[in-house]
């Protein structure tokens, strides 16, 4: 909402998609999930839960967008971590089709200020870098002849 707020328009479908699809993924992570939790997770848990009563107290979109995109930041935080240890967990083409689906919405932007270009370009080089990742791994288990 408070990218909304700052005046996007015709890239709001990407952030939509983007409150949909982990909504959805948590609900079968629970259930279906490797479970646990490392100290990692707790920090990374701890640090958006102060970030959004920091944005809470701020009442300013923009304030609210910038806390948001740190919020996904750290919520990301694990997952390319894991991209990083172990790339053969995440699914290599559904974070590339994430990447070429940001790149497009990049195209989208109809007016480009910082609260409007901030987001999408976050979340390019969020998926970019873990797809990068997952691309790193797969090089490499190649090169070991793993499979």
């Amino acid at each position: 909402m408070s990218y909304r707020a700052t005046g996007a328009n015709s890239t709001m479908w990407v952030p939509i998609a983007y409150a949909i699809g982990p909504f959805i993924t948590s609900l079968l992570a629970i259930r279906l999930g490797e479970g646990g939790w490392t100290k990692f997770d707790r920090i990374c848990l701890l640090a958006a839960g102060i970030s959004l009563v920091i944005w809470g107290l701020s009442r300013s979109p923009s304030i609210a967008l910038a806390m948001n995109i740190g919020i996904d930041l750290l919520g990301a935080l694990p997952t390319i971590r894991k991209s990083f240890r172990h790339p053969e967990g995440e699914d290599i083409w559904a974070w590339s089709v994430f990447t070429i689906a940001n790149a497009l919405n990049l195209l989208a932007i109809d007016h480009w200020s910082w609260q409007i270009v901030i987001y999408p370009i976050y979340m390019f080089l969020m998926t970019g870098s873990i797809c990068g990742l997952l691309w790193r791994g797969r090089m490499q288990r190649r090169r070991f002849g793993l499979k």
